[in-house]
């Protein structure tokens, strides 16, 4: 059984590996996708440095500046990701055919993985209600 689900997670992987690859040949979801790493990346040194700033003087002191920029940066970011939500399903939209090749080669593997696992079906699910039963050993 541990085969089977290692197989099987080697299997999800790799399909997410394809459908993200597939993803980021669209340029608009690519161009979004980095301008939101790169705004992101920019709040994240101001919290840094923020929190450099309270540990220095072991209190919580005002930062008046980073907190507007931080909170300017936040806003920018829900414009980002809102956009890249967009163009996302467009891209999924443009990339439908090749999508559903993809997903289709995942069940196709996952049902190979299945046949040559050599598990009984009763292994690999419960036969009834009462197999499940609480104290029940066989």
């Amino acid at each position: 059984m541990t085969q089977l689900w290692n197989r099987l997670v080697e299997i999800e992987q790799r399909h997410l590996a394809a459908y993200f690859a597939a993803m980021a040949q669209d340029t608009t979801v690519a161009a979004i996708d980095a301008e939101i790493t790169a705004v992101d990346g920019r709040r994240q040194v101001l919290i840094e440095e923020r929190k450099r700033l309270r540990e220095i003087a072991r209190r919580r002191v005002p930062t008046p500046e980073h907190d507007a920029g931080i909170a300017q940066l936040a806003a920018q970011l829900r414009e980002l990701r809102a956009g890249a939500k967009a163009a996302r399903k467009a891209a999924r939209e443009a990339l439908k055919s090749k999508l559903q090749e993809l997903g289709q080669l995942r069940r196709d593997a996952v049902k190979r993985a299945r046949q040559e696992s050599g598990l009984w079906w009763a292994t690999t699910m419960p036969s009834s209600p009462a197999t499940n039963a609480p104290g029940r050993l066989h």
